[in-house]
Formats: C-alpha cells, sequence, structure tokens
C-alpha cells in the first residue's frame, strides 16, 4: 500500500476531496481524504482493514472476538492476548485510574444487568444480582503485564466500548500518516 501511495502522488493526477462512508464496530464510519483516487483507494482499504480488525479484536457483540475470549475465560490464571488488545487495555487502565475509577473497563457486568433490566421494565433486577454484579467491577480487578491479562476474581468481565473508536482512529491516522495520506477526515 505504501508504494501505492507514493506512485499515486506522482502520477500527475489532480487532487480533490473524496468521501467514503460505511458501517462498523455496530456504528457507522465517515472517512474525507484529499488527494488522488488512487490515494484515496488505499485509504480507504487501510480503513476498511484497520476497522475490521478493531471489530475482531474488542467487539463484544462477536462470539470470535478477542473480547469475547477475554470475557469467557473464568479464571484468575494469566491469559495471553495480541498486542493491540494490550496496548487499548493499558490505555484504559490509566484512564481508569486517572479518573479513579469514573472510566471502568471492567464495567461490563453492570451493563449487562442494566441491558437486560431496559429490555425487560417488568423485571426489575433484585439487589443480590446488583451486589454480584457490582462486586465484579473494578479497574484494579484487572492487569496487563507484556501480554498477560490476569484477573483478581474470575468472573470479570470488559467491555471496552468507551475507548475503541479513539484507539482505531488514532491507529489509522498513523498508519495513513506512515503511507503519505496526510489531508484527511476520520469520524468513528
Amino acid at each position: 500500500l505504501a508504494s501505492l501511495a507514493m506512485f499515486a502522488s506522482c502520477s500527475g493526477e489532480p487532487e480533490r476531496v473524496h468521501a467514503f462512508a460505511g458501517p462498523t464496530m455496530g456504528s457507522t464510519y465517515e472517512l474525507k481524504v484529499v488527494g488522488t483516487s488512487t490515494q484515496a483507494h488505499v485509504a480507504r482499504e487501510i480503513v476498511e482493514l484497520e476497522l475490521q480488525s478493531f471489530d475482531l479484536a474488542f467487539s463484544n457483540w462477536r462470539d470470535d472476538s478477542e473480547i469475547a475470549r477475554v470475557n469467557a475465560h473464568r479464571s484468575e490464571a494469566p491469559l495471553e492476548v495480541s498486542e493491540r488488545f494490550a496496548d487499548v487495555l493499558r490505555t484504559a487502565l490509566r484512564v481508569a485510574a486517572a479518573t479513579d475509577g469514573a472510566f471502568d473497563p471492567t464495567v461490563k457486568p453492570l451493563s449487562d444487568l442494566y441491558r437486560a433490566a431496559r429490555q425487560a421494565p417488568d423485571k426489575p433486577f433484585s439487589e443480590d444480582a446488583l451486589a454480584e454484579a457490582a462486586a465484579l467491577v473494578g479497574h484494579r480487578l484487572v492487569t496487563i503485564d507484556g501480554l498477560q491479562l490476569t484477573k483478581a476474581r474470575p468472573g470479570v468481565q470488559l467491555d471496552l466500548d468507551g475507548i475503541v473508536a479513539g484507539a482505531a482512529a488514532d491507529a489509522i491516522a498513523a498508519h495513513l500518516e506512515g503511507v503519505g495520506v496526510s489531508s484527511f477526515y476520520l469520524q468513528i
């Protein structure tokens, strides 16, 4: 892709704004690129490949995602994760520590409880269910050392939806700039 982008910049084709959009991670993305049609094609390919990769790593709606594997790991034994997953989790844990837990990547048990209550308002959850879910939430209940993720309690589950789109945008921007595409707008 890098050589294609370099070729496009030398082709003499006039630059213009190219716009693309599509579905991703249960939402949408929009990309606008200033460049040749070849540069725009390269940029679109990079965006779509990165978004697919992030979706496969972090989607709570896919059974085959890495986060689904992490959440299914009901053990205190270390679990090896990908470098991408470890990087995003490290960032999430830094944000959690800096906000004293206001942002918490272990919130999934509470989110699931409230989501179920919203879908069945005539069946409210019990105080026991709330206490059980709350006992599994706390950013200090998960650690990452290199590529080894460890849970302090087996039922701890992660939800990184609050940070994944930003992490994806950062990765995409770095990749685009790395192949010489510097004039772009990306919204996820």
